[in-house]
């Protein structure tokens, strides 16, 4: 087997083109998914997908998304995805494999195939194409696994799940059958065949996904710096998941082989070097289908036993709990958000929650402290289906401006009017992932660092059809596999934005629909509109299990920023307490018991006044206040007559108040 450089020869890579939107769509007529990739001007990278993109799972025979590449990347070249592959007159699926004949580093591809010819065995005419290098790729009709010279010396095969490069249109629309000698020739053999654990389906799709999911959360490996030994440990993992040795080597080789500048016969290698020398049996690590495991309302599969499990083969004893290190709880705001799980915000409509959220991914994202407190930066993913892009745009603008935010490198996915549905689950419990699922997955991979990942809203993010919104296997799975499964393979921390149910509303739990949407989640926040005032709001932590919930916070609406107190600005302040001094002068009027600058303002206007500016103000301070809206011409102080109750009213009636609140006084028994 031989270890291929990083470097890619100029004459060796892909053929730079302008004219991708012809061969492309020359490919997809005959039935063949194409995607596109880098091209000649990307050097060792020409035959990647780029950078950003789901390369092979996104091929398409879609004209208009043909046309949307060809504009994107007017340059590319055209990749042929292995897979997929239609009869254009019936639309019935066709299998089909290419056969690379290799004539570049030592190889003589041409060589063996004419040997093989000479000794009868025939090659069909089907379709074919000349590569830069001097190779040959033929296309059959059958099914073969990739491998690197199984058949022969420079004879290699791409199979199922993998792809070649277009050079130029199809040679012919003729799809020959494969012969029986390149069947055969191709077929792995038997002993070179790993032995599965029993009763493990090797190559199960939910088997595929988990390890490619694995694998694509793997830095890329560098020549010279311990990549033998990655590559061994990676292809021990994802065979010990249950993949076949065909299997593990496309899936190592696709999701980080590629990526990494290694060739396939290299990976393979080393995944058949891994499976004869693992201790357990191909499949060890094996789990049941997710369906399974909530089709028999089993919570999740044991877990496998390790070394430190005691005979009973049931657990560890805690004298080792006890005395393990393990890390603190990491937040990325401290007390609020915790790290790498999904969070939940909720709160009843209009209490800003979007808003609060668009703040708290800005300022962590720029590594600005939230109300006072540092927090961890990372980049801000903010995905909205709720609000169109000119709102998001006008709130992100004042939030910046209010709170003088640097630019950052977040990023914002305007999500409204598009189906982002992660997961639907049908209604006899079982789940279905949805494209976008695996769109964002592989987008947030391809970010590097830790992601702050806002959805706004949760219920555009999944799809319950019929009562599994309360069922709890269902609302289980969604927040403890896929939610947390998107936080453990992209790196990330979600935030959820949820609107509760009215009964959550009313308990002030801020949870609804079904007991499973209180258990499931394990940090959960609520905002809501502080009662009788206009632009202060109440944050609380609802639960957190790792830690302390804290007290609840009252925030301001200060120039289209959420703040509390102590962050408004002086002058601002004392607008706000101005404001709550006459507001609770004219309430007291319109009950008939004005505010006198005799008397001690009643219980009440404190509390209020509190509620409103942020802090608890002496009795001086109301009356300064309320003598300060006379002078300005809002308030009227009216003194005490045979007619009229002396008090603070409003200025346009306060004849009218003072002689109803004497009116009162005096049915009341009372006087001045």
């Amino acid at each position: 087997m031989t270890r291929v450089s990083r470097q890619i020869d100029i004459e060796e890579a892909i053929a730079e083109t302008s004219d991708f939107l012809s061969i492309a769509t020359a490919w997809a007529e005959i039935g063949v998914p194409v995607f596109s990739v880098q091209g000649l001007s990307a050097g060792p990278d020409a035959k990647k997908p780029f950078p950003g993109t789901n390369g092979f799972n996104d091929a398409t025979r879609d004209p208009e998304q043909l046309l949307r590449w060809h504009r994107k990347y007017p340059n590319s070249g055209v990749g042929l995805y292995v897979h997929g592959h239609v009869d254009p007159k019936t639309g019935d699926p066709v299998p089909w494999f290419a056969l690379d004949v290799d004539n570049k580093l030592g190889k003589s591809g041409a060589e063996t195939l004419l040997g093989f010819m000479l000794d009868g065995d025939e090659l069909p005419i089907t379709i074919s194409q000349s590569t830069p290098s001097g190779g040959n790729h033929y296309v059959f009709q059958g099914s073969l696994p990739s491998s690197v010279e199984r058949v022969g010396n420079g004879l290699d095969i791409r199979g199922e799940g993998g792809y070649i490069v277009a050079y130029g249109p199809p040679s012919t629309a003729n799809l020959a059958p494969a012969p029986a000698w390149l069947l055969t020739k191709g077929q792995v053999p038997e002993h070179s065949k790993l032995k599965a654990a029993p009763g493990v389906e090797l190559d199960a799709p939910h088997t595929i996904e988990r390890a490619r999911n694995y694998i694509r959360a793997v830095p890329p490996g560098v020549i010279g710096q311990g990549s033998d030994k990655q590559a061994y440990v990676l292809a021990a993992k994802i065979l010990g998941f249950g993949l076949s040795g065909e299997a593990a080597t496309e899936v190592l080789f696709e999701e980080w082989g590629n990526r990494s500048g290694f060739d396939f016969d290299w990976i393979e290698s080393k995944v058949y070097s891994a499976g004869k020398s693992m201790q357990n049996e191909v499949g060890c690590e094996a789990q049941p289908t997710p369906g399974a495991i909530y089709d028999d309302d089993v919570a999740l599969a044991p877990p496998q036993s390790t070394a430190n499990d005691n005979e009973a083969g049931l657990g560890v004893p805690f004298r080792q709990v006890r005395n393990r290190e393990v890390p603190a709880v990491r937040e990325i705001i401290p007390g609020l958000v915790e790290k790498g799980i999904p969070n939940w915000l909720a709160g009843p409509g209009g209490s800003n929650k979007s808003r609060l959220a668009l703040q708290w991914g800005l300022c962590i994202d720029t590594a600005s402290s939230v109300f006072g407190q540092a927090v961890e930066q990372c980049t801000l993913v903010y995905l909205s289906s709720e609000d169109h892009a000119y709102e998001v745009a006008r709130r992100a603008q004042k939030i910046a401006h209010r709170l003088g935010l640097p630019e950052g490198d977040g990023i914002y996915c305007d999500r409204q009017g598009q189906d982002s549905a992660l997961v639907r689950y049908t209604d006899d419990g079982k789940h279905v992932i949805q494209p976008f699922h695996l769109r964002l997955t592989g987008s947030l991979k391809a970010i590097s660092g830790h992601k702050f990942v806002v959805l706004d809203s949760c219920y555009d993010y999944v799809r319950f059809a019929g009562k599994t919104k309360i069922d709890e296997g269902a609302v289980n799975h969604f927040v403890k596999v896929i939610l947390q499964g998107i936080c453990d393979e992209c790196d990330a921390t979600l935030l959820v934005i949820w609107h509760p149910s009215q009964a959550g509303q009313d308990r002030d739990t801020a949870d609804g629909w079904s007991v499973a949407w209180h258990n499931a989640p394990r940090a959960r926040l609520s905002i809501s509109a502080v009662k009788d005032s206009d632009d202060a709001f109440e944050l609380k932590v609802v639960k957190r299990n790792h830690g302390a919930k804290g007290k609840p916070i009252t925030l301001y609406w200060s120039d289209g920023a959420l703040l509390p107190a102590s962050d408004v600005d002086v002058a601002e302040q004392g607008k706000r307490f101005q404001d709550a001094c006459v507001k609770a002068a004219m309430v007291a009027a319109e009950q008939g018991c004005p505010l006198q600058k005799q008397t001690r303002p009643y219980p009440w206007v404190f509390d209020d006044i509190e509620l409103a500016a942020g802090f608890r103000p002496r009795p001086q301070e109301i009356k300064n206040a309320l003598f300060l809206a006379v002078r300005n011409g809002t308030l009227r102080y009216v003194n005490s007559t045979r007619h009229r109750t002396a008090g603070f009213y409003p200025k346009d009636r306060a004849d009218e108040l003072a002689c109803a609140a004497k009116k009162r006084s005096e049915n009341e028994g009372g006087n001045d």
